[in-house]
């Protein structure tokens, strides 16, 4: 019995499994390094990004974290909508107040985040699908708020 080997590259940002091919790589994310960058035509795509911790505003099912450039020229929304909370864990409001707390304290976070780019209320955001599409200063959000001994 001959067996063939078969070559599936993992690296996607689809969850259809028509979106993996065998023998052939993914589309790659493509990536904005500012939020500045951002422009109409990249309304639907996924995107990967880069931006300073602004504001965090929570309710219980919907949550907004608002990022801005270094230069505070610009904020940039990513919303954190019931997808979101479906795909996280069962602690993930005490995180978000956790981050909350944490920006409040003065720690400045750096944001790296993955999403559909999406407009609401005229003004480009993000649309953030599960907890591991983003991460605070290179870390993810349980590993932050762990690091820095926050009570969540």
């Amino acid at each position: 019995m001959d067996f063939e080997d078969i070559v599936v590259n993992l690296p996607t940002t689809s969850l259809d499994a028509d979106e993996v091919r065998e023998g052939e790589r993914n589309p790659t994310v493509r990536k904005r390094i500012s939020i500045l960058d951002f422009e109409f035509e990249d309304i639907g795509l996924t995107m990967s990004t880069i931006g300073f911790l602004k504001e965090v505003k929570i309710s219980e099912k919907y949550s907004i974290i608002t990022l801005t450039d270094d230069y505070d020229r610009l904020t940039f929304p990513l919303f954190l909508e019931e997808v979101f909370y479906v795909n996280s864990s069962l602690t993930i409001n005490a995180m978000l107040e956790g981050l909350k707390k944490l920006h409040e304290n003065g720690e400045e976070l750096i944001v790296t985040c993955l999403g559909e780019v999406v407009l609401r209320e005229g003004q480009l955001g993000m649309l953030i699908m599960d907890v591991d599409k983003f991460n605070f200063n290179r870390l993810h959000l349980s590993s932050l708020l762990l690091s820095k001994n926050t009570l969540f």
